[in-house]
């Protein structure tokens, strides 16, 4: 049997090997990598078209994963084969519908509203999950989640409240809050996974977004909006989607949670918006008003408030 645990890849040179046996690092360094992606979208607009990025991320992926796991594929296929239709739709959802939608709103918002919005996923996972799966819901949990959505509004209505009685919003805004949707219902859905090897079955998930967003790249190219990468940025944001947003940090993500439990795991995920807006700052040069400030703050808290209640439920 071939050992399914990300510990099964432990790197050959020494300091690597330490910081493999590391949490903290490997969960920082994460959540660094999915905060940077919304940076990195925001630089493909004009070096790669979303529906191309989307279907090159995923084969790329696809094509790199097979020969380094090909054991775990192999282990993974009985229980693919006995309910297939619970990749495709992950895969779908969680990974194809996910980046499109994403790689669409980069094109029409700014990336610190990509990586604020993106604290919204824990919470429309626990509602989701109250509907799902019925799992209580305590008071704490339910200030957590009143407190995020108070930070996303903020940013949808540009810090503005009036336009929410407008109903003025960016379009980028709102298809990133979709975004959202579609991955935390990812999440909830990931809990039917079968026993399998994780980095196997995750394979599977990855052909499946392959699959599923080829119809995407074509009709893109037939509408005449497809666009292979430009020069070095556009080549440069490929290999960052593929290498490291695709499979390094998945796979660190995975060693994380093995190392120091879902709990403790899960809260490191409120770096992301962090990260994101840093990176948007330093790189991008965008502006960082007080009320993106505001909204930050109302993001990460609500969610450390959120994950806090879980354990009352």
């Amino acid at each position: 049997m071939t050992d399914d645990s990300p510990a099964a890849a432990r790197p050959a040179f020494p300091v690597l090997r330490r910081l493999w046996d590391l949490p903290t690092f490997l969960l920082v360094a994460t959540t660094a990598i999915w905060g940077l992606n919304s940076t990195v979208s925001r630089l493909a607009v004009g070096a790669v078209s979303p529906m191309a990025l989307t279907f090159l991320r995923w084969i790329g992926a696809a094509i790199m994963l097979a020969p380094l796991i090909s054991g775990q594929i192999r282990e993974a296929w009985p229980a693919v084969r006995a309910r297939p239709w619970l990749p495709l739709g992950l895969g779908l959802v969680g990974f194809t519908g996910f980046n499109a939608l994403f790689y669409v709103a980069a094109s029409m918002t700014e990336a610190v509203n990509l990586s604020i919005i993106q604290g919204a996923i824990p919470v429309f996972a626990l509602a989701m999950n109250r509907v799902v799966h019925r799992e209580r819901v305590s008071a704490t949990t339910a200030a957590g989640v009143a407190v995020t959505l108070a930070g996303v509004g903020l940013v949808a209505c540009a810090g503005d409240p009036r336009r929410l009685l407008s109903l003025s919003f960016n379009g980028g805004d709102l298809l990133v809050l979709l975004a959202c949707v579609l991955f935390a219902a990812y999440t909830v859905g990931l809990k039917s996974r079968p026993a399998a090897p994780q980095l196997g079955y995750f394979y599977y998930l990855v052909l499946a977004a392959a699959f599923t967003a080829a119809p995407l790249a074509a009709g893109e190219a037939m509408r005449g909006h497809w666009l292979w990468p430009q020069g070095a940025t556009g080549w440069g944001v490929v290999i960052f989607t593929v290498v490291f947003v695709s499979i390094a940090s998945q796979v660190m993500f995975m060693r994380g949670v093995a190392l120091a439990g879902p709990a403790r795991a899960g809260v490191y995920v409120n770096l992301v918006p962090a990260f994101g807006a840093a990176f948007a700052v330093a790189i991008l040069g965008e502006p960082f008003e007080a009320w993106r400030a505001l909204a930050l703050a109302l993001v990460v808290a609500g969610i450390f408030v959120a994950e806090r209640g879980k354990g009352r439920n």
